[in-house]
């Protein structure tokens, strides 16, 4: 097969919309780790030749199916017109060209597309074969209404894109002259809110831009001329979500932006997937190959265990989430091989399952409508009679159907094995120079009672003050609060204000503090310090303030400084 280069001005006169199109300018090289990124190649069977650089990008969001922009299919192209690569983010290397290695075998644009700015600009490609690598999950509506309510959008999302990027040819003036890249590029763009975009826009989209480019930089980084149809993702470095727990998220599709590339002057406008999952299940149901969400979930009513404990239960909870999918057979695999439990032999779960007693491997043949869930119970057995944590981690995965959704597949729960109530002590210092700091006393065990709970706080130098109520001197130095008994999850606070002596300089006290209580205990969180400053004024000494003691909590406020949004640059 050969690869074929073609000018950007023929591939701009063969496609009316290509100046919808979209590049990553203002990025860089995105390395390998976006294995699920498609790029869509024009080839001609005639001469088994295929041009070189992608004419649209794609997401593989699951094993027979990527998802791209209806604009990028909407010229009669057939799907022996195409090759697809994916996972192949280098186009050549020093040997040559990387083919691209995949084939379409049906193609379908949303049958409300028209134009790029009336909005329902998404395509599904079905691949000939499918393929095995990590997909792409599309972000749900939690997720988006979350990323939408964020006020701290700056760097939240990522394009991928082989448009033409800002190389020594680049030119701001004239950005569809510039040269294509040999590899993946990659840039990261600021999340700009749904709320803020002009009622002209179409429904179902969101923005991203960058309002503040470098000094050097005579642009805002964008996605323009070649890269139509590419994902823009959760950044798995923003802060406020982790690609840990939830894997790469996939939130729009690059539709259209402004002509100069530079998102300083407009956003760039990306079709919002989680929209669309409803039609993206009966298309594919359509062409027998039906996606679906499929999820699962652990529970125990505790966290705690008693170590030794022959019969608590751990439910698993399937839920079919998709909009429209039916399952009608999943497969359930448990893996308690590092929680140091068993499944107790003989358990009617109400699963088919194979017998092992620490992996068991299960089946279920049981039929789950859009929105219905089943629960099953697994009796466990404390093998080790241990005081320790233990995971107990389990995957469900559909039996006729791909899920494009994979991240949810996936659940575990941590236990704690125990004998007795988990303390935890803090101090928290108040206002510079005020001298006061907080008891803070909280039983994390939701399990086991703390008995005969006390706490001693060692004062040096030796202060002036007043016991708060429940406390009382041992020494010159030492208080000891007497708490009684802390029942699961319950908090005990006070406040304490040391005043300095007439005769004392002194304007730091170091103040060691310790808990303890009838029984076996962590201890890795019972002690605590804290260092209260005071001012060189002598002060009068006061009767410490009172806290609430049972179960009243102590209530910590934050106050966040929050930056206000940041307004587009105007277009001069």
């Amino acid at each position: 097969m050969k690869g074929l280069f073609i000018s950007t001005a023929l591939l701009l006169s063969g496609n009316a919309l290509a100046s919808f199109s979209a590049n990553v300018v203002g990025g860089n090289d995105a390395g390998s780790r976006f294995e699920w990124m498609a790029g869509l190649h024009r080839y001609f069977p005639d001469t088994s030749e295929y041009v070189v650089n992608p004419f649209c990008g794609g997401s593989l969001i699951a094993p027979g199916w990527v998802v791209t922009a209806a604009h990028c299919l909407d010229g009669g192209t057939l799907p022996g017109e195409m090759l697809l690569r994916i996972d192949q983010p280098e186009l050549r290397n020093s040997s040559g060209y990387i083919e691209p290695l995949f084939r379409a075998s049906a193609l379908v644009l949303h049958e409300n597309y028209r134009n790029v700015t009336s909005g329902f600009d998404i395509a599904l490609v079905r691949l000939a074969r499918k393929v095995e690598r990590r997909t792409v999950n599309i972000a749900d509506d939690t997720l988006m209404n979350r990323l939408d309510r964020t006020v701290f959008n700056r760097d939240a999302v990522r394009a991928l894109g082989w448009g033409i990027f800002d190389n020594e040819n680049f030119d701001p003036e004239s950005p569809g002259l510039g040269d294509y890249p040999d590899t993946l590029q990659s840039l990261v763009l600021d999340y700009f809110p749904p709320f803020r975009l002009s009622a002209s826009r179409p429904d179902n989209v969101v923005a991203a831009y960058e309002p503040s480019p470098g000094d050097n930089q005579p642009f805002g980084a964008d996605t323009c001329y070649g890269d139509s149809g590419g994902p823009l993702i959760l950044n798995d470095r923003n802060i406020n979500f982790e690609e840990s727990e939830l894997g790469p998220m996939l939130v729009g599709i690059t539709s259209y932006g402004s002509s100069n590339c530079d998102s300083r002057t407009s956003p760039g406008i990306y079709t919002r997937v989680s929209a669309y999952t409803r039609w993206i299940e009966q298309q594919t149901a359509a062409l027998g190959d039906a996606l679906g969400d499929l999820a699962i979930s652990l529970s125990h009513p505790t966290r705690d265990l008693q170590t030794g404990s022959t019969s608590d239960d751990v439910v698993v909870t399937i839920t079919n989430q998709s909009d429209e999918t039916q399952v009608a057979s999943f497969n359930l695999y448990v893996d308690m091989s590092r929680a140091g439990v068993s499944v107790m032999s003989g358990t009617d779960t109400g699963l088919d399952c194979d017998g092992s007693i620490i992996t068991p491997t299960c089946s279920s043949t049981a039929s789950l409508d859009a929105g219905d869930s089943l629960s099953y119970h697994f009796s466990i057995t404390d093998q080790t009679s241990r005081v320790r944590t233990a995971n107990i981690q389990a995957m469900i995965s559909a039996q006729s159907q791909d899920d494009y959704r994979p991240y949810n597949n996936k659940a575990s729960l941590t236990l704690n094995y125990a004998n007795g109530a988990d303390l935890s002590l803090s101090l928290d210092s108040g206002p510079t120079s005020s001298g006061e700091f907080t008891i803070n006393v909280r039983n994390l065990s939701d399990l086991f009672t703390a008995t005969d709970t006390l706490v001693n706080l060692d004062i040096t130098p030796a202060a002036a003050l007043v016991p708060p109520p429940g406390c009382s001197r041992v020494d010159e130095i030492r208080i000891q609060c007497a708490l009684g008994d802390l029942a699961p999850e319950q908090v005990f606070s006070r406040t304490v204000r040391l005043t300095r002596k007439p005769d004392s300089n002194t304007t730091r006290h170091d103040i060691d503090a310790s808990v303890s209580h009838t029984g076996e205990d962590p201890a890795s969180n019972n002690n605590s310090d804290s260092y209260p400053f005071f001012s060189p004024a002598l002060e009068v000494p006061r009767l410490s303030s009172g806290g609430s003691n049972g179960g009243a909590a102590a209530l910590l406020l934050c106050l966040l400084l929050l930056p206000g949004m940041r307004r587009l640059t105007p277009r001069r």
